[in-house]
């Protein structure tokens, strides 16, 4: 029999097809939607803590298994690897096990990461681990920024979810301290608690998607697309769509940009500048204060000050350079005290934060409702090819030109993801 939507506690023939529910967009009326809000949040911040364990880990693991920082860059291909082929499979799988499947299937992705390196295996197999992560990583990022873009407040909420991500990162380096420190630096214990975090997570995941099956999914789609301007889903003709095209080199442009400078500031800092290690982490730390500040408090400005989220995201682009460039300039003339470097990199990630979730509800608009989902795997996978090839070239640009033109490079980045957003309405023939 054919499925039909009802409201929440309606009965039905135990011999009929169960009917199903579809939750109301607007969270305020819907304790229900406020929980899985709430279990999205939760979920985005440990994968904020999953990206920034490899990074706070690097010199114990360089250390255990004797390799050089190019093997273990490997990971990081590793990782990658692992983000496109979710983007190959996000739309089977939601159809195959809905909003639910997905995010079990993620989190089991990172717990089975996190379980394979509690015994310190060998480094083949840890570098292979970190492919698994990155597929759940990339599912779950791609079920939830479509699903949170397409609710009332997308941006207010895109805003705190991506938050929750550089939460995440702010606080594990406190963790790993902590537990390095009890343990006698034996990292298998961090990656114990991290398997503890993802079943919790796993949990919360099933009492609040429960309802968020494969047949659910389709109907949903069935229902809210308009059948008149369907279009063919399939990933060939994803990748033909031009606007996806130009939303992945603009993700490029700055993933690339803050994963560079989350990689390459301390150094620069430290060596160029002639910081000390402790200052140059603490002004890190500021970093990724501010882009989890810009995530969250500009997202709740954004509708308000702006007619559009396009335009806001141009302002944000355009100060993210703006800032870089008088942070380039005045470093090539000179050195800036701690104070002014601090207040300067705070504010550049102050506006890099919100870039990816604006930029995610900017495409969800743009895009028929049966495309959404294939199409925002494509453009984090492929934009997010940024965080690893980023940090790569610009560290292939130091060695030919010198740390102390770090600046320059990341400028570059950021003059790419400009150029990209400002000519996006006239070659993808859109108005704004």
């Amino acid at each position: 029999s054919p499925l039909h939507p009802t409201p929440e506690g309606s009965t039905h023939e135990e011999n009929e097809t169960p009917p199903i529910t579809l939750i109301i967009k607007d969270w305020r009326d819907s304790t229900f939607l406020k929980l899985q809000i709430i279990t999205c949040f939760m979920v985005m911040f440990f994968i904020g803590m999953t990206s920034q364990t490899i990074g706070s880990l690097i010199p114990l693991i360089t250390l255990y298994y004797k390799i050089s920082a190019s093997t273990i860059s490997l990971i990081f291909i590793s990782q990658l690897c692992g983000n496109l082929i979710s983007a190959l499979i996000i739309e089977l799988v939601h159809k195959v096990v809905g909003r639910l499947g997905v995010l079990i299937l993620g989190n089991l992705c990172i717990i089975m990461m996190s379980l394979i390196n509690i015994f310190k295996p060998p480094i083949w197999l840890f570098v292979m681990s970190y492919g698994v992560a990155g597929l759940g990583m990339g599912l779950l990022g791609g079920c939830m920024n479509v699903f949170i873009s397409s609710l009332k407040s997308h941006n207010e909420l895109m805003g705190i979810l991506h938050g929750c991500f550089g939460i995440g990162g702010i606080v594990l380096p406190v963790i790993i301290n902590k537990v390095l420190e009890w343990s006698f630096n034996d990292f298998g214990i961090h990656y114990l608690i991290m398997s503890w975090v993802g079943l919790l997570v796993c949990c919360c995941v099933l009492g609040s998607f429960w309802k968020e099956d494969g047949s659910k999914y389709e109907y949903e789609i069935s229902v809210l697309r308009d059948d008149q301007t369907f279009q063919d889903n399939s990933l060939k003709n994803i990748l033909k769509n031009k606007v996806v095209c130009w939303f992945a080199l603009y993700l490029f442009f700055c993933t690339g940009s803050e994963s560079s400078i989350g990689s390459w500031l301390v150094n620069y800092l430290d060596n160029a500048k002639q910081f000390d290690q402790s200052s140059a982490n603490f002004i890190m730390t500021f970093f990724w204060i501010g882009i989890t500040t810009g995530r969250i408090i500009l997202g709740f400005i954004t509708s308000k000050l702006f007619q559009n989220e396009y335009r806001a995201n141009l302002v944000y682009t355009t100060m993210s350079l703006l800032i870089i460039l008088i942070f380039t300039t005045i470093n090539l003339i000179t050195t800036m005290n701690q104070t002014l470097t601090i207040l300067m990199i705070f504010i550049e990630g102050l506006f890099i934060g919100p870039l990816f979730p604006t930029m995610s509800v900017t495409l969800m608009k743009l895009l028929p409702i049966e495309t959404q989902v294939n199409a925002m795997g494509v453009v984090s996978s492929l934009g997010g090819t940024g965080f690893t090839i980023g940090p790569f070239l610009i560290g292939m640009m130091i060695q030919l030109t010198g740390l102390e033109t770090f600046p320059i490079h990341v400028s570059m980045l950021l003059l790419g993801s400009f150029i990209t957003w400002l000519i996006i309405p006239r070659i993808c023939d859109l108005k704004f």
